[in-house]
């Protein structure tokens, strides 16, 4: 976010309900559609502009929903958790079995060690630090309802799919398949993990590369 307000672009972080400083929330009954309506009440409330909507992860699944049911810019999504129609055979099963509240270490993130921490291992340690100190508890029912599948047809903005080659908590196949699916271009960061394309070394460098394509496409120059 830093690096894209260094080129202008008036940027907004908004903490989904039980997050950051939002209002604390019982999560265990803290749904997608939850998120989505937090995203909503955001562009709704609070864009003189239909907005360009940027998420990561969960965020770049919430960010394909809501290009849907809002009137948005572009939409940018970094290593989105698939939508149902790119999900393969789903493990009903295993899904069950996701527990109401999802343990940062399920991540691979571990408060007490953020150096020992293998999800974070690709950024730098003071971001190690940083990431390790802001995790918490999260919704297992958004999780389960991810794993199922949550249908987005294809975008009608323009759309970006970015991607780590490296990354193992979105596959990079994933991500180009979801690309394909919405219609969405398709940018591949080669050195790039799950954390690395938000807090990584390279991030000023793809900030530039999103800025110029966000002009280019938005017909700003």
């Amino acid at each position: 976010m830093h690096e894209l307000a260094q080129f202008r672009w008036s940027c907004w972080a908004p903490d989904l309900r039980g997050h950051g400083a939002s209002t604390a929330v019982d999560m265990r009954f803290v749904s997608m559609l939850d998120y989505l309506e937090d995203i909503k009440g955001v562009v709704r409330d609070h864009m003189q502009q239909p907005p360009v909507l940027v998420g990561w992860s969960m965020g770049g699944l919430l960010a394909a929903m809501a290009a849907e049911q809002v009137e948005v810019a572009a939409c940018i999504m970094l290593a989105p958790s698939p939508p149902k129609q790119v999900l393969g055979d789903i493990d009903n099963d295993a899904v069950d079995q996701i527990p109401v509240l999802i343990d940062p270490r399920t991540y691979g993130i571990d408060a007490a060690d953020p150096h020992g921490s293998p999800a974070l291992s690709e950024l730098p340690p003071h971001e190690r630090v940083r990431v390790a100190s802001s995790v918490h508890d999260d919704s297992g029912l958004a999780r389960r309802e991810r794993k199922r599948g949550i249908a987005v047809e294809r975008l009608t903005v323009p759309s970006l799919v970015i991607a780590g080659e490296h990354d193992t908590a979105i596959p990079f196949a994933d991500s180009q398949a979801t690309a394909k699916h919405l219609g969405a271009e398709f940018l591949r960061v080669p050195d790039a993990g799950h954390w690395g394309l938000v807090l990584g070394n390279d991030v000023p460098d793809l900030a530039l590369r999103v800025d110029a394509w966000l002009r280019h496409r938005l017909g700003l120059g």
